[in-house]
């Protein structure tokens, strides 16, 4: 399903193939940028603290933003 203004977008592209690659790149990235945000990302990670005058739930939102981000381009946790 695509809003009006999205439909707009793709009404000159001629095949379901065009298209999809057009909002497989709009709304995903080129893999370049995804290769940069997942370095990002696991920096993130690697150098997660509590920073001065921040609740614990704030703490805590931060670091499941940086969790959700990392297994949404398929980074896998273990309890090792």
């Amino acid at each position: 399903s695509l809003s009006k203004m999205e439909n707009n977008k793709f009404y000159n592209y001629s095949t379901v193939k065009e298209i999809w690659d057009v909002i497989r790149v709009t709304h995903k990235g080129t893999e370049d940028v995804k290769l940069r945000r997942a370095a990002t990302l696991q920096r993130n990670y690697e150098l997660f603290s509590m920073k001065e005058n921040k609740t614990i739930d704030e703490m805590f939102g931060r670091f499941q933003k940086i969790i959700n981000g990392l297994k949404s381009i398929g980074t896998e946790f273990t309890k090792d």
